[in-house]
């Protein structure tokens, strides 16, 4: 009996200090969840006069209202011909 109102004692001081700090023991779904970041993506398309062609992309992403370049972002490049997508390269 005493070691039942030893862990009661015990419990109800953990529960105590949990409330009085506000101390959560679930895991937040951010926690578990990578970081995921507002991403901007650039794209430009330059034709030049002897008929080759340039594109670049340019992948920035919101950090605390700063921009900063991303880095391991995934990015496909396709061509369109009528409904079907044809994927030409996917990069990280």
């Amino acid at each position: 009996m005493k070691i039942i109102q030893h862990f009661f004692k015990i419990f109800v001081a953990v529960a105590l200090v949990s409330f009085a700090t506000q101390t959560s023991w679930a895991q937040d779904e951010e926690a578990q969840a990578p970081e995921k970041l507002e991403a901007t993506i650039q794209l430009s398309y330059l034709k030049k006069t002897d008929q080759s062609k340039e594109a670049s992309v340019n992948v920035s992403a919101t950090e605390n209202g700063k921009i900063v370049m991303a880095h391991n972002a995934h990015i496909n490049f396709y061509l369109t011909d009528g409904a079907n997508p044809v994927l030409l390269k996917s990069v990280v």
